[in-house]
């Protein structure tokens, strides 16, 4: 097997362990903000896992403009994404190839500011 090919299967051996553990680690924390009776709304994933693109955004969505004002007065969001981030290592996510930045917002805003469109949100 050539060089560049090998290089080839380990970066699409990359990309898809990357989306296996963003995928899994979504499972986990959904499943923990329900037990802790967090008022979540969705979680929303942007990366490509391409070598040109070096980050990944993980966007955590509260129903109300107010739930999350408040998550946050109570110094929760902290909390939520390190529990979210031992999660995504729990998942074996590559830290080292695309480092993740963390968003919260509220369905509500999108409602309000994007017609409902998670897609123009999140661009």
């Amino acid at each position: 097997m050539a060089k560049a090919e090998l290089k080839t299967k380990l970066e699409n051996l990359d990309c898809k362990k990357g989306w296996e553990a963003l995928k899994n680690a979504e499972r986990e924390f959904k499943a923990w903000a329900l037990n802790q009776k967090m008022p979540l709304a969705r979680v929303e994933y942007v990366a490509t896992f391409e070598k040109w693109d070096k980050k990944t955004e993980i966007y955590v969505f509260f129903f109300t403009d107010s739930g999350l004002q408040l998550l946050k007065r109570e110094g929760k969001l902290s909390e939520i994404e390190r529990i979210y981030r031992r999660q995504l290592l729990n998942a074996s996510y590559p830290f080292d190839r695309w480092p993740i930045t963390f968003y919260f917002d509220s369905h509500e805003n999108v409602e309000k500011n994007y017609a409902g469109n998670y897609f123009y949100r999140l661009r």
